[in-house]
């Protein structure tokens, strides 16, 4: 129960829809591709390249999303398996400048790791 003031201040009511695949998919790749703009202005000169396969894709989907919430949980979810381990290999020495970093699955398609190739 609302006090007939607040009620009175509410212009329209809006409901959503769930989002569907497609558009999932959609929000995956550009919070990927937000994060490699990031990785180039970031490093400027030590930046590398990062590869993201479609498996890894797919376990960003499945771990990010859910039916109740969305897309809500996308975001740490790529900050936990993504941008915190890039930082880390970054702050080590593990990458140097203009290296390739793959994303990949696994092979029990568990856990993501990344590669370096010079």
């Amino acid at each position: 129960k609302f006090p007939p003031e607040f009620v009175n201040r509410i212009d329209a009511v809006i409901t959503y829809q769930p989002l569907g695949a497609a558009a999932l998919a959609q929000i995956v790749d550009q919070q990927i591709t937000v994060l490699e703009r990031h990785i180039q202005n970031r490093l400027g000169e030590r930046a590398f390249e990062l590869r993201v396969n479609g498996a890894v894709r797919q376990f960003l989907l499945r771990t990010g999303t859910s039916s109740e919430y969305g897309a809500r949980e996308l975001k740490r979810t790529i900050l936990r398996n993504l941008t915190q381990p890039l930082a880390a290999m970054t702050a080590n020495g593990e990458i140097p400048p203009e290296a390739i970093v793959n994303a990949e699955m696994d092979e029990h398609g568990e856990k993501l790791v990344l590669t370096v190739t010079v």
